[in-house]
């Protein structure tokens, strides 16, 4: 039986590396949305009224491409460990990731739109605000990857 490339692919990846890979993304996840809760949003708050249609336009474009990716390889690596391992850990994992994209989908981005139609302070602020439970999540997310890893690596031997 032929397998496909995603397959193929799945199959060579390392317990190992994938715990390296987990790791790795969430960090990555928490460099962006440190510059984003530290430098971004306190942006929008210095952008002039007029210029914040555009100005905001370029940034929400831009930043989806680096994100979106970003959160798509975490999420399939979250449900890849939960389907291999299926322990509290790696349901905790889970949890986080779908935590992290609800806060994004049901918060983030509703203000997101708001703002897009017309300048207003106190929801830029809302954002800088709400913000800081997808920070949050991606601290705790990192402490945890971090921790699997060194429990299933070094522990285990």
């Amino acid at each position: 039986m032929k397998l496909s490339f995603l397959q193929s692919a799945l199959l060579t990846i390392t317990n190992k590396n994938l715990l390296v890979l987990n790791l790795s993304i969430s960090l990555i996840l928490l460099g962006i949305i440190l510059i984003t809760q530290l430098v971004n949003y306190p942006l929008f708050i210095q952008v002039k009224s007029k210029d914040f249609k555009n100005f905001h336009n370029f940034y929400v474009s831009r930043i989806s491409y680096c994100v979106g990716p970003v959160i798509l390889i975490e999420l399939l690596i979250a449900i890849i460990l939960l389907l291999s391992f299926n322990t509290i850990l790696y349901s905790i994992n889970f949890g986080l990731v779908i935590l992290f994209l609800l806060s994004t989908i049901l918060i983030q981005v509703p203000i997101h739109n708001q703002i897009n139609n017309f300048y207003n302070i106190f929801l830029i602020s809302k954002l800088i605000k709400t913000n800081m439970i997808r920070t949050f999540l991606c601290i705790i997310k990192c402490i945890l990857s971090y921790t699997i890893l060194i429990k299933e690596i070094i522990w285990t031997y």
